[in-house]
């Protein structure tokens, strides 16, 4: 593999190939990209005995070609000691205005297409948009907060209907730059259905970590127009989401702002609260109708109520950063198949030996477990499950000067299922007031 260096002005004085005897030479090289804000980082060693040692210099540049695209990485540091035969040179991916000049905050005055917010921020990088599969999207949006160029324009992708950016550069043949693309997409990368992941047939080990950091158990969305018109769900209908077993997963009471998650609560939430203990995350989606708002907050919620999980694999995938593969994970038995995406890659230009990636944004396809024996599992969960009493409420217990009202609502839980049972009583210092489920 051939990489190319170029001084400040993108004029070739070197050429880095282990394949070429008089060729800078190069070991434990690591090409390390991420899903997330498309960053590319390029670290490897080198010897300083070469004649050419001396052009690696920082703010020079290494061109190279990899997955069919050209590849511009930045020196922005290289490390030695005066005793050492080796130097370390690191380098990553955009130009340094993109990582170290910052927008200022600015608001929009109408909802504007993502073309507006780009100019904005990136008018005097160099990068033009390439594709753009979200042409159709307006949003009104404000920050309070500087931010560097490509975290501000990453910003604008998330709420974008969390859209993905693929950052592209396209050299002429004297490696002098054409032009600087980025491509916003609704998903980067492909659903590889030819490549299925397995411990031991063609990946050397798998480790897989799961996280609740960011799980929540309701949601309140909200969203405001043009005018500056606020919209909840609370005159939504009463609506709830049942397992295959008849439980509910999710659910929202008419008058109520919220949707919650019971069963995810049950494992998550914050025990002994009379309000239910449930963890509420404040979701905001501007300029789209109540029924748009609460199908967009129930995709939110399924997301969030469950705790995060991703792979570790070490070994040749043939996946490429955003694809989508299966991973057969050997843990269950029989195995269970999920399908989940690459959002971390390192590979190794000197050793075909050296693959990682984490795959992420995980979901079931298929599990072999027999029916009978997770229906008994189950049940034998539930029998030895503790009872849980859950108060909602629609405005909170405290309000300002004594004044205000709000409507109780109970619900009985038994594991992860819900018991409606023969009767209710309120009382308030011991003196009953109400036997309805709702006060």
């Amino acid at each position: 593999m051939q990489f190319h260096i170029l001084n400040e002005n993108y004029t070739p004085v070197a050429v880095m190939d282990n394949g070429l005897p008089d060729a800078i030479n190069f070991n434990n090289s690591k090409f390390q990209r991420f899903l997330t804000g498309s960053a590319d980082f390029f670290d490897f060693e080198t010897s300083k005995l070469h004649v050419d040692h001396n052009q690696f210099q920082v703010g020079y540049w290494i061109a190279f070609k990899y997955d069919a695209r050209d590849r511009l990485m930045y020196i922005n540091d290289i490390q030695e000691a005066e005793q050492d035969k080796m130097m370390s040179i690191s380098t990553l991916n955009n130009n340094l205005d993109l990582n170290q000049e910052n927008t200022q905050p600015f608001s929009a005055d109408i909802a504007r297409p993502f073309s507006w917010y780009f100019d904005k921020i990136m008018f005097d990088t160099g990068y033009e948009i390439g594709i753009n599969e979200i042409s159709n999207l307006t949003r009104k949006l404000s920050w309070d907060s500087e931010m560097s160029h490509r975290a501000f324009l990453q910003s604008v992708a998330t709420q974008f209907d969390n859209a993905e950016l693929d950052y592209e550069v396209v050299l002429n043949s004297d490696f002098t730059i054409k032009k600087r693309l980025i491509h916003i997409k609704k998903q980067v990368g492909e659903v590889r259905d030819d490549i299925e992941l397995r411990y031991g047939k063609n990946i050397k080990t798998v480790k897989r970590s799961t996280n609740i950091d960011n799980l929540y158990t309701a949601i309140k969305p909200l969203s405001k127009d043009d005018n500056g018109k606020i919209t909840d769900i609370s005159s939504m209908p009463d609506w709830q989401k049942l397992d295959k077993n008849g439980n509910v997963v999710l659910f929202h009471k008419k008058g109520n702002p919220y949707i919650y998650a019971p069963q995810a609560n049950a494992r998550f939430g914050n025990r002994g609260v009379i309000s239910g203990g449930y963890v509420v995350y404040d979701y905001s989606y501007d300029k789209v109708s109540q029924s748009d708002l609460f199908n967009r907050s129930v995709t939110k919620l399924e997301e969030i109520s469950v705790p995060a999980i991703n792979y570790d694999v070490e070994g040749r995938t043939g996946a490429k950063i955003g694809d989508t593969v299966k991973i057969v994970d050997d843990g269950y038995t029989p195995p269970l198949i999920l399908s989940a995406r690459v959002l971390e890659q390192v590979v190794s230009f000197d050793n075909a030996s050296v693959e990682q990636a984490t795959f992420g944004n995980y979901k079931a396809l298929q599990s072999q477990i027999s029916a009978d024996l997770i229906t008994k599992m189950q049940q034998l969960a539930e029998e030895n499950a503790p009872y849980k009493a859950v108060t909602l409420t629609t405005n909170g217990l405290t309000f300002k000067n004594s004044e205000g009202s709000t409507t109780l609502t109970a619900r009985l839980y038994k594991g992860s299922k819900e018991i409606v049972p023969e009767s209710y009583e309120w009382t308030i210092d011991g003196v009953a007031i109400s036997e309805n489920s709702e006060q």
